[in-house]
């Protein structure tokens, strides 16, 4: 669902599981989208005369379907899929019960999808954490190893220094021997 269009992913009939491939636009539908846009169910007793689906006229001939209960998805408020529950043969009255039902698995599957998208965020923050930690470590040895060389060179320094105060005074000495 990309607010503009939604593709039925599922279709559960009975003990039957298919996937059908319906598309619907919101530039084909718009009553539908606006509601389930702004209403927290669709809950249509008779299909067919419901302002909100009457525009399903086809669809709902074609399959017999006589009364919807839809109910929108939303993660981080926007509407990211519809639960959509349709009677067929004959027009059916939806409970209370059973519209509190079906909104609850929607916000369930609202929050599934919350918390596996947390989890895939967490696990891409432990690899960047672990990335980081190795080039943490690749940088403490590098700085380890100039810190050395650094250190060798300095040794070198002094060493040189003092031969090279040695060697003045060697040849100051040799100075002073051949020319008293």
């Amino acid at each position: 669902l990309d607010e503009q269009s939604m593709v039925c992913q599922v279709l559960l009939d009975g003990e039957r599981f298919t996937t059908e491939p319906l598309r619907l636009q919101a530039s084909q539908f718009p009553a539908y989208f606006q509601a389930l846009r702004r209403e927290r169910a669709i809950v249509a007793h008779d299909a067919r005369i419901d302002p909100q689906t009457t525009e399903f006229s086809d669809y709902l001939q074609n399959y017999q379907i006589f009364s919807m209960l839809d109910l929108p998805v939303r993660h981080l408020g926007k509407m990211i899929g519809i639960i959509c529950c349709e009677h067929t043969q004959r027009c059916r009255h939806w409970s209370d019960i059973e519209v509190r039902f079906a909104a609850a698995l929607a916000d369930q599957v609202g929050r599934a999808l919350n918390a596996d998208r947390f989890l895939c965020a967490q696990s891409q923050l432990e690899q960047l954490n672990l990335q980081l930690e190795q080039r943490v470590e690749q940088r403490s040895q590098q700085l380890a190893d100039t810190d050395e060389l650094v250190r060798r060179a300095h040794q070198q320094m002094e060493a040189q220094a003092r031969l090279a105060t040695l060697g003045g005074i060697v040849a100051g000495v040799a100075h002073e021997v051949n020319s008293p």
